[in-house]
């Protein structure tokens, strides 16, 4: 898998998660700051992983 493709396959299963968290009423919008925020951590931890 090429790092572009994996790059916006992990950005799209972060944003995925965001939504189904709201939808699903597991967090309520107010809250949900909260969880991007943690949510996005977890992506910039994926995005900038050393790369072989």
């Amino acid at each position: 898998m090429n790092t572009e493709l994996a790059d916006m396959f992990a950005f799209a299963v972060t944003m995925a998660a965001c939504v189904t968290l709201i939808f699903a009423d597991h967090v309520s919008p107010a809250d949900f700051g909260e969880y991007a925020a943690a949510l996005t951590g977890v992506y910039t931890v994926w995005h900038n992983r050393p790369r072989l």
